[in-house]
């Protein structure tokens, strides 16, 4: 059984496109229970989010920032002993289109995605109970590069028992890695590149009363990995202008705030004991 993606995943036939036909826009959507579906659409790149809950116990979000390079998607579906409407789907994607300056031709960079989350439930039969599709593509008007991810919470899957390359039995599975999808720059420096990802997560109910959880909201976080001096702009402007900082960087922040309160506790002790009596 194959997700049923909200949208389709863009295939970039305008990737041949000159600069006339630049194409930014983010994607949000999000369905309960084959009923309640939540689409936002943007060309402009501005941050969206949608959500839909069904009382059955199916729930989807879904979250797209341009500004923060940020996909995020969650299903989850409850079951009570049967199949009966409580699917749930998220789904999130970002293109923008970007200029470089100063590169050289014939020379590599990499559109980064930093792909992090888990599947949990117990599978049943041949059918994914829980999945999550990441589709990512990069090009220029001369050359196209694509990656894909799945992962399947199933016992069967197109064939394969147990863990199949990117398929198989993954119960619990966390996924925490960076992908690197590489592209090469072309000898015209007015050149542009078009990237689009786009975020899938899928719950099924399942008869066994089990919950089923794709949860991608901490990912995707996409980057630019290009050679020293090279730099870029976006046709949104938005393009990785709020990036989300690092756990280290909120680990110091953390430890900077508490070693304010310190000092300030600190010092208003010190002042009261110098009070005179």
């Amino acid at each position: 059984m194959k997700a049923h993606f909200l949208l389709p995943v863009l295939v970039i036939g305008m990737l041949s496109m000159q600069s006339a036909h630049a194409l930014t826009r983010t994607f949000t959507g999000a369905i309960a229970d084959n009923k309640t579906n939540v689409n936002k659409i943007d060309l402009t790149g501005a941050d969206l989010a949608s959500s839909s809950s069904d009382p059955s116990g199916s729930f989807a979000k879904s979250f797209a920032s341009l500004a923060q390079g940020q996909l995020k998607a969650y299903a989850t579906s409850q079951s009570a002993g049967s199949f009966r409407g409580q699917t749930a789907n998220a789904q999130a994607q970002m293109v923008d289109t970007i200029k470089f300056g100063g590169a050289e031709a014939g020379t590599t960079a990499f559109l980064t995605v930093h792909f992090h989350g888990s599947l949990s439930g117990v599978p049943y039969g041949p059918f994914p109970s829980a999945q999550v599709n990441l589709d990512a593509t990069i090009g220029s008007p001369t050359n196209i590069e694509y990656g894909s991810l799945h992962r399947s919470l199933s016992n069967y899957f197109n064939g394969c028992v147990g863990t199949c390359g990117d398929t198989g039995i993954f119960v619990g599975d966390l996924i925490d890695q960076t992908y690197r999808i590489p592209f090469l720059f072309t000898s015209n420096p007015d050149d542009l590149y078009q990237f689009a990802v786009t975020l899938n997560a899928r719950t099924e109910p399942n008869p066994n009363g089990s919950t089923t959880i794709a949860d991608f909201f901490n990912t995707a976080t996409l980057g630019i990995e290009a050679p020293t001096g090279v730099t870029f702009t976006s046709e949104s402007g938005l393009f990785l202008t709020r990036p989300v900082p690092e756990p280290e960087t909120w680990a110091m922040v953390g430890l900077g705030l508490v070693m304010l309160s310190w000092v300030a506790r600190s010092r208003h002790g010190h002042t009261l004991k110098s009070c005179p009596a």
